[in-house]
């Protein structure tokens, strides 16, 4: 075939590509590649995307079916319209939360494909949170050399370390009280607020309207966390380590 024949072929191609497709019909093609921070490709990491922040937060309304990396670390979205997008990707215990978690889509004619690379790790983030709630309670208090229980602690320490403590993917949290009360009159939800680590993942910070307090992070997995608070005394700062597991009840 000549060159003339082969240029008026393809031209011809993509003239009926350009009207089968419908006019307004989202075109935009995404490929996610899910790397670790090796480099490596992830196989069978769970990728969703979300047009708004606040779903990627909670988890809802995503704009396609859940996609599952193959063995080359890759998912593929088509038929997306032009704009911004937040992705979210998980692989048993890694995420990209404290990573990379928005991209922006173009649509440039009909063979353009926008590509993303996607690290996931292990993260601070992923261990005390999740989109619904992660919930916590604090099972001992070490200081000074001695582990006490909660369940032992005096009234007027113990309502404070009863509560539940709940950590939410998009960085907020709730204090719900439960069991030993500090006051007759508290609420059900004792205290909210925005949570964050440091970069380093060694410091954890919780604030609210009423207060604002730096936790050291000691340990950090699904399953168990301690923290250690810093508390100012009439004989100086006293450091607590408070251990917490994930609440059953």
């Amino acid at each position: 075939m000549s060159n003339k024949k082969f240029l008026f072929a393809f031209l011809c191609f993509i003239l009926l590509t350009c009207h089968a497709c419908k006019e307004g019909q989202p075109t935009a093609v995404l490929e996610v590649y899910v790397l670790d921070v090796l480099g490596n490709r992830v196989e069978n990491a769970k990728v969703n995307i979300y047009k708004f922040k606040e779903d990627w937060e909670k988890e809802q309304n995503a704009l396609k079916p859940e996609e599952v990396t193959t063995t080359t670390g890759l998912v593929r979205f088509v038929n997306l319209e032009e704009g911004a997008y937040y992705i979210d990707v998980q692989s048993r215990t890694q995420n990209n939360w404290e990573g990379k978690i928005e991209t922006t889509v173009q649509s440039i004619g009909a063979f353009y494909v926008n590509t993303e690379f996607i690290i996931v790790k292990e993260s601070r983030s992923g261990d005390v949170a999740q989109a619904n709630g992660r919930r916590w309670r604090a099972i001992s208090l070490f200081q000074l050399g001695k582990t006490t229980p909660v369940e032992q602690l005096e009234p007027v320490f113990r309502c404070t370390y009863d509560n539940l403590l709940i950590f939410y993917k998009g960085g907020t949290y709730a204090i719900e009280g439960r069991g030993v009360k500090c006051r007759a009159d508290e609420p059900a939800i004792v205290e909210r607020g925005t949570w964050r680590f440091n970069e380093a993942g060694t410091v954890l910070t919780l604030r609210s309207s009423n207060r604002e307090v730096n936790w050291a992070v000691l340990e950090s997995s699904p399953n168990r966390v301690v923290f250690q608070e810093s508390i100012l005394t009439i004989l100086g700062v006293v450091n607590i380590d408070v251990t917490y597991v994930l609440a059953t009840d």
